[in-house]
């Protein structure tokens, strides 16, 4: 009977300590967090809506009463929210990756009770995320597709009019790709403005990656005195100094209303330019100027043009500085309502903003007979910049996916 009983007692202990187990591995953690943003699998948009506008307009009188009415506001940043419930006395780090078990997951560390998206993630992918707080806290797991082939604006404290040269259809189907090369304005400290944050450094080094920077200012001029890059010492670093639209051409010269010419240095840096861009370990590449807008516009033109976006697409690209803080840029005069016909936008002592005159020359002058943008720049590039065909093909197979 003693044995008996010895036994039934071990038997309801060990049947305690299984029901406790149990218990202990259904425990709800102590501080369940609840999104008050769900997006459930939807497809959303980066854009700003502002941006979003200008992209949809179909007339030039719609382009141009956008430019005119937000001329002065800025409105290169991107806009998502993720939000959830909690106590501000914790922190909370906010998880993001391209697959549901998080594997290679991107992390965001906050004590705000939401994270504004900031244009790191690439359209048309689908994304899940989640928050977990200091505590122990956990929420669900929550998902989102980003609208494909849209303006992808990367968002700084510092640097600014910054954007991915990704995303637009080229005149053979195919597209250009994302996530490769990027475009914008100065990074280094100087001339009123601060070098990055901590931040900066975090997205352009360790979320967009980037291998290479391009800069296109003339040494001690205009460049702050930088001379490799901020992006760290095992990053490359490529002067390679031009002046922006015509000023590429060697017949250019003007003496009124300023003078100007032609640089004999343009066409030795652009070989230079697109001989790194030519090099697949450089990427991504990120080149600028101070502005993002002029020179590195120039730039923008020359390779998307090369690749085959059309000139509607380039423009759009071009003008879409005019939402940043430096300044409208149009691809010519605007008067009464309308772009006049001379493809200048400002010829004075304060700037030369030349963009459909740059265009109209290319095809003029360099154009083969068949009517194609991308063979008049890719002419241009092989008869007064020297480049390689070689060095061509490559950068149309590192940059084109489709």
């Amino acid at each position: 009977m003693k044995s008996l009983a010895l036994k039934t007692v071990a038997l309801v202990l060990a049947m305690a300590l299984l029901l406790g187990m149990a218990g202990c591995g259904e425990k709800e953690p102590e501080f369940a967090l609840t999104l008050t943003t769900v997006y459930n699998g939807a497809t959303v948009s980066m854009e700003n809506p502002i941006i979003a506008a200008y992209m949809d307009a179909t007339d030039e009188a719609s382009v141009v009463a956008l430019l005119e009415e937000h001329e002065g506001r800025i409105y290169d940043y991107a806009g998502l929210k993720f939000a959830w419930e909690g106590d501000r006395s914790y922190t909370y780090k906010v998880y993001f990756a391209e697959d549901e078990h998080f594997k290679s997951a991107i992390t965001f560390e906050t004590s705000n009770l939401q994270l504004n998206h900031k244009g790191v993630f690439m359209p048309g992918k689908t994304y899940w995320w989640k928050v977990e707080s200091s505590n122990g806290g956990s929420s669900m797991v929550d998902s989102f597709t980003l609208e494909p082939n849209t303006v992808r604006y990367v968002t700084f404290d510092q640097a600014k009019n910054v954007r991915d040269g990704g995303g637009w259809k080229t005149e053979d189907g195919k597209t250009v790709k994302y996530g490769m090369i990027y475009r914008g304005g100065k990074v280094n400290p100087g001339g009123g403005t601060k070098g990055l944050s901590e931040y900066d450094h975090y997205v352009f080094e360790d979320l967009l990656g980037i291998n290479c920077e391009i800069d296109l200012r003339t040494q001690d001029a205009d460049d702050g005195g930088q001379m490799s890059s901020v992006f760290g010492y095992d990053t490359k670093y490529v002067k390679a100094s031009i002046q922006g639209y015509t000023y590429i051409f060697p017949d250019f010269q003007q003496d009124e209303p300023q003078k100007r010419e032609f640089s004999p240095i343009i066409p030795e840096s652009l070989k230079k330019i697109f001989e790194a861009m030519a090099d697949e370990s450089n990427y991504p590449i990120y080149y600028h100027c101070n502005a993002g807008a002029d020179r590195t516009g120039t730039v923008a033109f020359l390779l998307n043009g090369l690749l085959g976006v059309s000139r509607e697409d380039l423009t759009r690209d071009f003008e879409l500085t005019s939402f940043s803080k430096y300044g409208q840029r149009s691809r010519s005069k605007i008067v009464k309502g309308a772009f006049d016909d001379s493809g200048i936008m400002q010829d004075d002592a304060g700037n030369y903003v030349a963009w459909d005159y740059m265009i109209d020359k290319m095809l003029a002058d360099y154009g083969t007979g068949d009517g194609k943008l991308s063979s008049a720049i890719e002419n241009y590039l092989i008869t007064v910049c020297e480049l390689e065909q070689s060095t061509i093909d490559q950068i149309r197979t590192i940059m084109l996916e489709g």
